[in-house]
């Protein structure tokens, strides 16, 4: 990893509430993420397999999940079909310790968030990282908002139009009853006809 240094680094402390699960069995491209994660503060926690990602789901999601290409017992598609499965929104990056345009366009395909390989710059690491927080909380936001709306109490019962009664306290004299009778007796010419000289 390069030495950059991200300059919107404000944005990496707006993360500190983050939680973040890797699932991977210790290997060295995942172990440096970690590393760069916890430098800026963010908790995460790590399972070794599918099995323990799928269990690790079952608790308090997490807004991003790494996990590696391949695992014990599965593969990232595996971890990818977890996360939409979950109750929040996650984002998921896919960790490969090589470059393979084939494995990216498939992780892309299947739902990854983003692909990373481990000449990914500090800076670009930075910026995907945030990138996926942000777009869990939105999704996460999104999903709250149409609850929300759900729940808000319904209309009472269905509005009839032409039940009102008509007042002459309306403010357009031709909805009152006089202006009515009063249309009604001026001509039987369409009320666009009236307004137009013919």
């Amino acid at each position: 990893m390069g030495a950059h240094q991200n300059p919107k680094r404000t944005s990496w402390e707006k993360l500190s509430g983050a939680t973040v699960l890797f699932v991977h069995d210790g290997r060295e491209h995942l172990s440096a993420l970690e590393d760069l994660v916890s430098h800026q503060r963010i908790s995460f926690n790590r399972v070794r397999n599918c099995q323990e990602a799928r269990e690790a789901l079952d608790g308090p999601v997490p807004i991003v999940i790494f996990t590696d290409t391949k695992l014990l017992d599965g593969t990232f598609e595996d971890i990818l079909a977890f996360a939409a499965k979950a109750r929040e929104a996650v984002s998921v990056l896919v960790a490969s310790e090589i470059g393979n345009i084939r494995l990216y366009e498939d992780a892309m395909e299947r739902g990854a968030f983003d692909f990373l390989t481990p000449n990914v710059e500090l800076w670009q690491f930075q910026s995907i990282f945030a990138s996926a927080v942000r777009d869990a909380q939105d999704r996460r936001a999104q999903v709250s908002i149409r609850q929300r709306l759900c729940a808000a109490p319904a209309l009472p019962g269905p509005v009839r139009l032409g039940t009102r009664p008509v007042t002459a306290a309306s403010r357009n004299p031709d909805h009152t009853a006089q202006g009515m009778n009063d249309l009604a007796s001026q001509s039987h010419t369409p009320r666009l006809a009236r307004h137009i000289n013919v």
